[in-house]
């Protein structure tokens, strides 16, 4: 899990990156900030199989975003791994290729020239950088709790953010197979987040109506065989603003949301030999998503205390 965070400035992207020799390993005077890599050649963020490439960019921050405090930076895959270092200090590693990555800095960036670098190694097939960088403005979260309430079975968060209060409570429905989150804001309209519905691998999303996404995919199950086939979706409502594109749906100014999110696959546990079919999977969970479902009032509670009943109940 994240911790939570709100972003308080447009996101600045880093660019003009320029890469160093290809090697067997890279040398770390390659991440100091006086190395001269005017000799690099700009704009090819490839690495060959089986060896490591350097890549350095020197960016500024202006005097007049010095009180944005500038903090954090967000990067997209980078395929394999990667060493990040920030003015020749090490920022941290990277080891999975298919996935974003995002790290807060030891301080504030100040106003000035500074100087990131990235060794990245390719274990195989294509790889390279990431083809996006963005530094970060972020105010991080105060008060943080979580709990489970076993009378409920309301799993609560609650943190502070800029004198506003987030709430987040979410159950899980086994007899309804549905998965419920709800977010409120104690300051009407302080609302704003993206909803994406992804998994590493295997799987591809996509837009699936007005407020909602779904994810179909299968597992591996070696070589080109083809494992369990599985369909998800999930429903976003809010009181603000929902925009939606065919991978995300983005909420602004909103007080309350609520996502809904119901899976299935095509296992048949009386005949694991005999799949059922794909088109059972998504109708077992687009039925599913169209309940309405609130957290504290679900059909899950009484299976939910009957189950704790049978361990000795609530301590």
């Amino acid at each position: 899990m994240k911790f939570p965070h709100r972003r308080v400035a447009e996101p600045l992207a880093l660019g003009n990156w320029r890469k160093g020799p290809v090697a067997a390993m890279p040398d770390p005077a390659w991440a100091r900030p006086e190395f001269d890599d005017s000799g690099w050649e700009p704009g090819d963020l490839s690495v060959p199989e089986r060896s490591w490439a350097a890549f350095r960019t020197v960016f500024v921050v202006p005097e007049k975003l010095q009180g944005s405090s500038w903090n954090a930076i967000e990067l997209s895959p980078i395929d394999d791994a990667s060493i990040l270092f920030l003015d020749g200090e090490r920022l941290g590693e990277t080891k999975q290729w298919n996935q974003a990555h995002r790290f807060r800095f030891p301080r504030p960036l100040t106003p000035g020239k500074h100087v990131l670098a990235a060794f990245v190694r390719n274990d195989g097939g294509p790889g390279g950088f990431a083809e996006r960088v963005r530094l970060l403005c972020e105010t991080p979260a105060e008060g943080y709790t979580r709990m489970l309430d076993l009378d409920s079975a309301v799993a609560t968060t609650r943190f502070e953010v800029d004198g506003v209060t987030y709430t987040r409570e979410v159950i899980a429905s086994a007899p309804d197979q549905v998965a419920a989150l709800r977010i409120t804001a104690s300051k009407p309209g302080a609302l704003d987040f993206d909803f994406v519905l992804q998994r590493q691998e295997g799987a591809k999303g996509m837009a699936a109506g007005e407020g909602r996404l779904k994810l179909l995919g299968a597992a591996g199950h070696g070589g080109d065989k083809q494992g369990v086939v599985f369909h998800a979706i999930a429903s976003c409502r809010a009181d603000g603003h929902l925009t939606q594109s065919e991978e995300k749906i983005e909420i602004r100014g909103a007080t309350s949301a609520t996502v809904l999110v119901a899976a299935s696959t095509n296992y048949n546990r009386s005949n694991p030999h005999a799949p059922l079919g794909d088109n059972l999977s998504v109708k077992n969970a687009s039925t599913s998503i169209g309940l309405s479902f609130e957290p504290g009032r679900n059909s899950n509670l009484e299976a939910f205390k009957t189950t704790e009943d049978s361990f000795g109940g609530s301590t």
